[in-house]
């Protein structure tokens, strides 16, 4: 439903709001190019400190010890006003703080696993994979909020927002060089999902009631997909969309253009044929929120809500079988869950109590075994959310 009403939202905001804007809704300035300008520098994260202005630099607490898994995790400081971005290694369930400042918020380890991104309000920030040597590589404070993602070890993506309300600029940030590029000025236009394996991003364009899915890379080509589709499109979740590697597919929502009587299904779809299958299919008054691939690209997990439940399911990708069906506690779908590196477990918010009564931990963190549906406790207090699960090289 979540993703329903955003599609909703968006066609709104974007026909009404944004058909009218210029190609760019800011002018470019001298700390950006149109491919070709030299502008903002990367810094040695070895000898030179955070270029983030006004002493807001994000405060680097503990380093985290390499050849281990973490769970990441963010809770707000009440007395500092700081978001605060936690380790916890589920074998010693021993919380490591990493690194505290404000408006922080981690976007997950490049490809390679060797750097680790964040943003800080109009910044982006790189660490170490470790967390260590946290610095900014982009700074532009026309903007309130910045989407980030990977494309390359080298090369980040991102949607910078003057207004959640209104459709962001999109850039390319080359790490080696400093250099940001503006990749579209066209109208209604943000970046949905990026595949790293592939080199190459889901791009929207939605503009006067049009809307097109394009796949694009730096070469410049340029591919329309889902035109059958009405698909369930989120601009602030990037799962939107998965990627299967082994058999270049693609996993997302959707029903068949002008199809009015159908909910949204989980679809799968081949990238080289065109091919598409249903995966899962709710039933009546029923629907998926939030789905996500295994690591080992074996299963798909989801929630699936109905009748006022919330399931998590994990689906077979090969078999098409539903081989586990979880009854849990607790509305997932602002929540969230993540799967482990190996793809054995899925970490999903804690709740103390029963259902219907008022709990007094209603965001700690718990580990299910998918073979056996076991869970564990490993954080029995409220925090703000769950946000990374990752072995750290």
């Amino acid at each position: 439903m979540k993703h329903f009403c955003l599609f909703l939202i968006f066609a709104l905001l974007f026909t009404g709001a944004c058909s009218s804007m210029e190609p760019s809704s800011i002018p470019l300035s001298a700390s950006e190019s149109v491919r070709g300008t030299p502008t903002i520098p990367v810094i040695d994260t070895a000898t030179l400190p955070s270029r983030i202005p006004d002493n807001s630099a994000p405060e680097i607490h503990n380093s985290l010890p390499t050849h281990k898994d973490y769970i990441i995790y963010i809770k707000s400081n009440s007395i500092s006003g700081q978001d605060e971005i936690w380790a916890l290694n589920p074998e010693d369930n021993s919380p490591i703080l990493v690194v505290s400042g404000a408006d922080l918020w981690p976007w997950g380890w490049s490809p390679s696993g060797s750097h680790w991104l964040f943003t800080a309000g109009s910044s982006i920030l790189v660490a170490n994979s470790n967390g260590t040597a946290i610095h900014s590589v982009f700074n532009d404070k026309r903007y309130t909020q910045i989407y980030p993602f990977w494309l390359t070890d080298t090369t980040l993506l991102f949607n910078a927002y003057t207004d959640l309300l209104l459709a962001p600029d999109i850039y390319e940030l080359d790490l080696t060089t400093g250099k940001s590029t503006r990749i579209s000025t066209e109208a209604g236009t943000f970046i949905q999902s990026v595949f790293p394996p592939k080199g190459s991003w889901l791009q929207v364009v939605w503009d006067s009631g049009h809307r097109e899915i394009l796949e694009r890379n730096l070469n410049g080509d340029i591919t329309e997909y889902f035109s059958g589709f009405d698909v369930s499109i989120d601009p602030f979740w990037s799962c939107s969309f998965q990627f299967i590697r082994n058999s270049n597919e693609t996993v997302f929502m959707a029903k068949n253009k002008g199809d009015e009587n159908t909910d949204y299904r989980l679809w799968k779809m081949n990238i080289t044929s065109g091919s598409t299958e249903v995966l899962f299919k709710p039933s009546a008054d029923s629907w998926v929120d939030e789905f996500l691939l295994s690591p080992n690209e074996q299963y798909l997990a989801f929630t699936y809500l109905q009748s006022q439940t919330t399931f998590l399911n994990i689906l077979n990708i090969t078999t098409g079988n539903v081989d586990y069906q979880w009854n849990y506690p607790y509305w997932l779908n602002s929540s969230g869950f993540l799967w482990s590196p190996d793809s054995n477990s899925i970490a999903l918010p804690y709740v103390s109590g029963e259902p219907g009564t008022i709990p007094k931990v209603d965001h700690g963190i718990q580990v299910m075994d998918i073979t056996s549906g076991e869970t564990r406790v490993l954080l029995n207090e409220n925090i703000v959310k769950i946000v990374d699960w990752h072995f750290v090289k």
